[in-house]
């Protein structure tokens, strides 16, 4: 039980150093040939507290020290170096930290090999949720065309009369609100202490534009369940 409490979960990372003064390779340079070697690895490279370049190199000593005289010297005062166990996706991981910290001294933006942009799909499902809230309110694929005065009018005047009983309790939601409203006498619905001669003039109060009532409106079954009011004028 206590070796499998001491043993250590194995991670990408096997050792890294951070925010070190690139002097270490100048004063240092054996005790820092004798900690990394040949290692491969991510490198970030940084001006004061700013980060200026992220690179990768299958021998991170030589690489970071030579980056003291080629074009990216005088440019940077400090590092930082990120030891991975495995090469494998070294390259992906680098061209991942780039693509997030975009750094002034690559050129190129890093690239994700392999990787679908869920951009478009984010957009096609918030599409569909948007196209069933419209339909839900306004009756099925009214929601994605104009309304016209004479598909409106179909339900506006149409009473609930013969059809619901007196105090039927309804329910519709909107926004994520729940509205209540109520059946009067002659088939009126009671709505915020208004009466209304139709359920599609109920629900247009609500939503501010021409709607479909028997789409918008619920009232429990003789089981108990909430459906939609158009499921008793079947």
């Amino acid at each position: 039980m206590q070796n499998a409490r001491k043993r250590k979960k194995s991670g990408l990372v096997e050792g890294h150093l951070e925010r070190i003064s690139s002097k270490a390779f100048e004063d240092y340079l054996k005790q820092m040939t004798n900690l990394v070697k040949t290692k491969h690895g991510v490198y970030a490279l940084y001006k004061k507290d700013r980060l200026y370049y992220i690179g990768l190199a299958t021998d991170l000593h030589r690489r970071v020290k030579y980056h003291l005289r080629d074009k990216h010297a005088n440019k940077w005062d400090r590092f930082s170096l990120y030891l991975v166990k495995k090469a494998d996706h070294i390259r992906d991981l680098e061209s991942l930290v780039v693509r997030i910290a975009e750094p002034r001294g690559n050129k190129v933006k890093g690239k994700l090999v392999g990787s679908a942009d869920l951009g478009p799909q984010l957009k096609e499902r918030i599409k569909k949720h948007h196209d069933q809230e419209m339909d839900r309110i306004f009756g099925e694929n009214q929601g994605r065309k104009k309304i016209k005065s004479k598909a409106a009018s179909k339900y506006q005047f149409k009473s609930v009369q013969g059809i619901l009983k007196l105090n039927t309790r309804l329910i519709g939601k909107y926004k994520g609100k729940t509205y209540k409203a109520i059946i009067r006498s002659k088939g009126k619905i009671e709505l915020n202490g208004k009466l209304f001669d139709s359920p599609s003039g109920a629900a247009k109060s609500i939503v501010k534009r021409a709607a479909n009532g028997w789409n918008f409106w619920k009232c429990r079954d003789k089981d108990g369940n909430w459906k939609r009011l158009k499921e008793f004028r079947k």
